[in-house]
């Protein structure tokens, strides 16, 4: 039987894997992008910016939150 710890940590880096899985793909989509354009050339490009930031984010949560476990 497992602890809650245990299954919290398990959680915790399904989690991180799936933010990770999700970096990957916006990677790729956007490989050779210049590193600066117009929002009104890529307008998609931003959203992306955006949530990389987001994703990033909630990744080091996660990652502290696994640590501290």
């Amino acid at each position: 039987m497992t602890t809650f710890r245990e299954n919290r940590i398990a959680w915790l880096d399904e989690q991180i894997a799936e933010i990770d899985k999700e970096l990957t793909a916006i990677e790729a989509k956007y490989e050779g992008t210049p590193a600066y354009c117009s929002p009104e050339q890529y307008p998609e490009y931003y959203e992306f910016i955006v949530r990389v930031a987001k994703l990033e984010s909630r990744r080091f949560a996660l990652v502290g939150e696994r640590k501290s476990s």
